[in-house]
């Protein structure tokens, strides 16, 4: 997770933070382009991804931040706490698992490997695609 953290501020540019900032309309845009067939690739994440990722982040935030909390005088055996630690790493697993759907779709729907990306740094993008 550090690894990540510290490659998302510093590492190449469509890895950063920056290179794919969260915005639920250009979500929305995204799912009415793809329904009308439209197959650009991103060279970062595509804009749902994007907002994936950073639930991702906020649900790993609230996941340590009641972590924390349990081991403290304060919260220890606090029912809302645990209820909401058990909660969120049940929505981190239902989130892994649609963003592993989603990549394998993306994958399938651009043509680009994005497993292969993911670990080399650089996508493969077939020509006959628009690069957004």
């Amino acid at each position: 997770v550090g690894v990540r953290l510290l490659w998302g501020i510093i590492g190449s540019r469509p890895a950063r933070f920056s290179a794919f900032p969260p915005n639920p309309f250009r979500a929305l845009g995204y799912l009415k382009e793809m329904r009308r067939g439209d197959k650009t690739v991103h060279l970062s994440h595509n804009p749902l991804g994007a907002l994936m990722v950073y639930n991702i982040w906020a649900t790993l935030l609230v996941i340590a931040a009641t972590g924390f909390m349990m081991g403290t005088a304060r919260f220890f055996g606090v029912d809302w706490v645990a209820q909401t630690h058990d909660l969120a790493y049940d929505w981190l697993l239902i989130s892994i698992t649609a963003h592993v759907l989603g990549v394998v779709f993306d994958t399938w729907r651009s043509g680009v490997p994005l497993v292969q990306a993911m670990i080399h740094g650089r996508k493969r993008i077939p020509n006959d695609r628009p690069v957004e």
